[in-house]
């Protein structure tokens, strides 16, 4: 076995932080700010546990798959990165090494080698864009990278330019003239192997972006190209949708981080997307994307193809993140530091690493191919996803055709021991849907805000169809004696009087709609209210009362031609489920999967289409009934 041969990533990243230049080194770590993203995108793979199995394993494991096209000997991509001073071979090696073991890889546009010598090394390259000038040179480098053989386009969105770093950024020339050379020769002379590669080419890394040249030109230098990008209008989900209509063959998305963002990516007919933070070099904050994949899984994973990007260093995060939902892992930083270790070689090496990894987790945990993964197959910390801009009854009414008036308090309360909505979560929901949906921030304790709530939707809308309660907050576990009258009057105001509240808005309006309009109002309660649960006696309650209330209700409405109906819920992945792991000292919410005999914990989304139906014609003969959402839930 070669000497330069590694046993783990972690090692080859040793060996590259020895061989290059800390300048060179430092440009590859990168992060932004304080590092909070880019810390956070290795802490979530550690977060998240398997749950293996010991016995009945397969002899057999598939590791195939295909993405945008192409077949994936494993389900990685090596991410496109942008100019670096590496290796002599650059993305050439990488695209050789990517050949070598049955894989694809992304060009950047601001990659050190062009288009054409890295489609000459592999035949399946998917080329990166940013939108960086008019759209003339847009299409110029779209026609280059067709003619050179790329099998598909990454546009990259994910970028707001941030800069500074706590830790201090690497000083990165614009060229390597004789004031560059001065500057670097102490840390380049500390590192004689990694200056002896280059100067047996017969020459120093040129630091320029060959592919951001148009026909005719000389390459720009790193810093000429990131000024044309700096300077470019930012695009529009037109322009994108533009761009994407100019590329006939596969077309992904790179950088996203929200829901509604996704489904923008699906509606303007994208093949793929990529759940990315920019390797946490972008808005430093942004959620690891292993954190926030679960929620572009749920919303539109079965119209798109999901790639995760961030943070993969072992075959077992990519089985982590397939588990999620995600279609493939792309690579970046894992695949330099195997160049930087051992140059072609190197990256072959970091392959077989996670293609070792991959098989030897498929293994453990039971299943014979990677396209088996779920999310049974992971256990995860309460508080570990981030569902951003996720309102799935909003969402689910929208698709249906719906207009809503989407009320939310969009602050804390202080007996309640898990942060509640704000007003950028409002403000997320009502943005992706345009003019279909209308942010109010009030509370549903309050019949005054309730009143404007009804009055907003009969105003904008020209009537009100429906009403939902769906506001629920789970308050302080402990037995009911220990609990102070705040608490619970926390939790029994927000479930019980908000619905009251709403009834006591909607009601009168749906009437005066007439029998034949066939007014409805649902709302949420929870298998809670049924079963009892420990240490949460007044959420039970609360609950419980809900029920009561509407069936009750059902029956003064009934001569009206309006129904009321409760949906319960079992286990499902909200805040609640999070709240409630803590009371009971879970390290996973997976952990309540076991009460519901289906094996696995409940999604919005399909509390939601219970709550659409409730709210169709469809439903119309349904009133005063409880359906339970729950999966069969029990309590052991």
């Amino acid at each position: 076995m070669s000497e330069k041969w590694f046993e783990t990533v972690a090692i080859a990243q040793r060996r590259a932080e020895k061989r290059l230049p800390r300048s060179v080194y430092g440009a590859l770590v990168a992060g932004s700010e304080k590092g909070l993203s880019s810390k956070d995108n290795l802490a979530s793979f550690d977060e998240l546990g398997f749950a293996p199995h010991v016995a009945g394993l397969s002899n057999d494991r598939t590791l195939a798959t295909t993405v945008m096209g192409q077949s994936l000997s494993i389900p990685v991509i090596i991410s496109p990165t942008g100019v670096q001073a590496v290796h002599p071979d650059g993305e050439v090696a990488l695209a050789r090494a990517a050949a070598a073991r049955g894989v694809a890889m992304g060009l950047s546009s601001f990659a050190s080698r062009s288009i054409e010598d890295v489609c000459a090394a592999s035949d399946q390259v998917f080329f990166q864009l940013y939108w960086s000038g008019d759209r003339d040179r847009l299409l110029q480098r779209l026609e280059r990278a067709k003619e050179a053989g790329a099998k598909g386009i990454i546009l990259t969105l994910d970028w707001s330019f941030s800069n500074g770093r706590d830790w201090g950024s690497p000083w990165i020339p614009e060229k390597i003239d004789a004031k560059a050379v001065m500057k670097l020769a102490p840390e380049v002379l500390a590192r004689p192997a990694w200056f002896w590669s280059f100067a047996k080419t017969g020459h120093l890394p040129n630091l320029t972006t060959p592919n951001m040249a148009l026909p005719g030109e000389p390459a720009p230098t790193f810093f000429g190209a990131y000024y044309e990008w700096m300077q470019s209008t930012l695009p529009s989900w037109s322009d994108v949708e533009w761009l994407r209509s100019q590329w006939s063959g596969p077309f992904m998305v790179k950088g996203v981080a929200r829901v509604d963002d996704a489904k923008r990516v699906v509606d303007l007919g994208a093949t793929a997307l990529s759940v990315s933070n920019h390797g946490g070099n972008n808005l430093d904050g942004t959620p690891a994307p292993l954190r926030s994949l679960p929620a572009v899984v749920d919303a539109v994973g079965d119209q798109i193809e999901v790639v995760l990007d961030g943070g993969v260093r072992r075959g077992s995060d990519v089985v982590k993140a397939l588990a999620l939902g995600a279609n493939a892992v792309m690579i970046g930083r894992a695949s330099l530091w195997g160049l930087a270790a051992a140059g072609q070689a190197g990256v072959e090496n970091v392959l077989d690493i996670l293609r070792g990894g991959i098989d030897s987790a498929l293994m453990g945990l039971g299943k014979s191919d990677v396209k088996e993964l779920d999310r049974t197959d992971v256990v995860a910390p309460a508080d570990f996803f981030r569902r951003l801009g996720c309102a799935a009854t909003v969402d689910a009414l929208v698709n249906e055709g719906y207009r809503v008036v989407a009320v939310d308090r969009c602050r804390d309360i202080e007996e309640v021991p898990y942060a509640l909505a704000t007003p950028a979560d409002l403000d997320a929901v009502v943005a992706r849907h345009g003019d279909a949906v209308l942010g109010l921030v009030g509370d549903v304790r309050s019949a005054t805000d309730m009143h404007l709530a009804v009055e907003t939707a009969t105003r904008h809308f020209g009537r009100l169809d429906a009403a939902v309660a769906c506001a629920g907050v789970l308050g302080v576990g402990a037995p009911l004696w220990e609990i102070g009258d705040a608490a619970f009057d926390a939790v029994w105001s927000v479930n019980v009087l908000g619905t009251r509240r709403l009834i006591e808005a909607a009601a009168p309006v749906l009437i005066a709609n007439g029998k034949e309009a066939n007014g409805r109002i649902v709302a949420v309660a929870s298998a809670a209210g049924h079963t009892g649960l420990l240490r949460l006696a007044a959420y039970s309650a609360a609950k419980h009362a809900v029920v009561g209330m509407i069936r009750g209700v059902a029956m003064d409405l009934a001569p009206f031609g309006v129904t009321a109906n409760a949906v319960s819920p079992g286990s499902t992945r909200t805040a609640i489920l999070d709240a409630s792991a803590k009371v009971y000292d879970l390290e996973s919410v997976e952990a309540f999967a076991a009460q519901q005999p289906i094996g696995r914990l409940l999604e919005p989304a399909e509390i939601a289409a219970a709550i659409v139906w409730l709210c169709s014609s469809a439903a119309s003969a349904i009133t005063g009934a409880d359906i339970a959402v729950d999966g069969g839930m029990t309590v052991s």
